[in-house]
């Protein structure tokens, strides 16, 4: 893949996200997200190098993933067409 190519699909997915973006919250929505569907969530934290005496060359940082369940394929296919 060349840098062109790099870039066209860097752009198209910034694009992508900015569309799912609410202003009002902050948050960007996958379009799959059934509504009314409940959404579970799962968090984890990522420390590297934390046990250091100056705190030097660490890395922390939190990761979040939101799935649901079920769901049938008529709903998620609605829901991306009004993406």
């Amino acid at each position: 893949m060349g840098y062109e190519q790099v870039m066209q699909v860097d752009t198209s997915l910034d694009e992508f996200t900015l569309m799912t973006f609410d202003r009002e919250t902050g948050a960007v929505i996958p379009p799959n997200i059934v509504k009314n569907n409940f959404i579970h969530y799962t968090c984890d934290n990522i420390d590297i190098l934390d046990e250091t005496l100056d705190g030097k060359n660490t890395f922390h940082a939190t990761q979040m993933a939101a799935w649901q369940r079920g769901g049938t394929a008529a709903k998620l296919d609605n829901a991306l067409k009004k993406t």
